[in-house]
């Protein structure tokens, strides 16, 4: 048995949970919360979140992405609006090659890695659900108060 294949819980996603929103999500009227983006900048941009789920984009340039297996105490979809990302599970296993308009669903505490594997830029949306809040509501940095 090596290593990788012994099951361990996943950490936090401190990007879904705990990064700052983009800018202009805590202006919205309670409960709604509207977003955009434009082209994105950085790796990791969060977009939304709520007490149960949480939105971000990546961007990644060829060769790029989470090189190295991890894994999560949420369950999330990894959803391609550009490019091409390869998707590994345990054990380096391919969990295939997705494109525009394809997507992975990672389960809480699988290990998994991706990387773009296209010639251009890879565009993602990474959207994340968990049974618990995971912290109170006022918590965390950027995260809308409820009225």
């Amino acid at each position: 048995m090596t290593e990788s294949s012994i099951k361990q819980p996943g950490g936090t996603d401190p990007i879904a949970w705990g990064r700052a929103l983009v800018t202009g999500v805590n202006v919205q009227p309670q409960p709604y919360r509207a977003f955009a983006f434009d082209t994105p900048t950085a790796k990791f941009t969060p977009l939304m979140r709520g007490d149960h789920v949480a939105l971000y984009v990546g961007y990644f340039g060829p060769g790029e992405g989470e090189v190295g297996a991890h894994a999560h105490d949420d369950e999330a979809i990894w959803f391609v609006l550009e490019g091409e990302a390869t998707f590994y599970g345990e054990d380096d296993v391919l969990i295939g090659v997705k494109h525009a308009r394809e997507g992975v669903l990672i389960p809480k505490d699988a290990r998994y890695r991706y990387v773009n594997t296209g010639s251009g830029k890879l565009l993602m949306l990474r959207a994340a659900g968990r049974p618990d809040p995971i912290l109170p509501t006022t918590a965390l940095a950027g995260r809308a108060t409820p009225a």
